[in-house]
């Protein structure tokens, strides 16, 4: 009799990719995304170089996906918030979420997503948010764009300086007291002027 030895099932494109990415996320978050290559993703999601190429085009892609994957989550922490003032309750989620994962934020940051369409849609709808915060205080839509590219990058600066650890040559406030001066400072400032 003929007895044929069955191998293990091979697992699919979609299991594959979750491996891969998911071997990517514990790299970008002991080492940060530029120790991710190609060859560490192979080793670590225990496949050949060749199947993260069939998989990925490159790291670049493997970082938008994972780019994809934080924004996605951020957005999720802020749709959690709805307080009476839910311009405060954004900006405290966000310094929150982008302290707590300072490796993936800092690849959403410093790595370019320029063109990729599923990128841009997470952007606009985080935006969208602020956007939504902001429009009670500033009717002008082109105004009120400004205004969120500049507490969403005020807001940055405070979680840099925050991880960091450079705030404590500055002030011996957390950064969550922080943010809330400049979101008051930010509202008292758009109802006096009108926006």
């Amino acid at each position: 009799m003929n007895t044929v030895q069955k191998t293990a099932p091979r697992p699919g494109r979609s299991a594959q990719r979750d491996a891969v990415l998911a071997a990517a996320t514990q790299i970008l978050e002991a080492e940060g995304w530029r120790a991710i290559t190609a060859r560490r993703l192979a080793e670590a999601a225990g496949c050949s170089l060749g199947q993260i190429y069939n998989l990925f085009p490159g790291t670049e892609a493997v970082l938008q996906a994972l780019n994809l994957e934080t924004l996605r989550a951020l957005d999720a922490a802020l749709a959690g918030t709805r307080p009476e003032r839910p311009l405060a309750a954004l900006a405290r989620a966000y310094l929150n979420f982008t302290i707590a994962h300072r490796p993936r934020w800092a690849a959403v940051l410093e790595v370019s997503g320029a063109g990729d369409a599923e990128l841009d849609a997470a952007v606009t709808a985080l935006v969208a948010r602020l956007d939504a915060a902001l429009a009670p205080l500033c009717p002008d839509p082109d105004r009120r764009r400004r205004h969120a590219a500049t507490l969403w990058t005020a807001l940055e600066g405070i979680v840099g300086l925050a991880s960091s650890g450079n705030a404590a040559r500055l002030t011996d406030a957390d950064p969550s007291t922080l943010a809330e001066t400049l979101v008051t400072t930010y509202e008292a400032g758009l109802r006096r002027s009108g926006a």
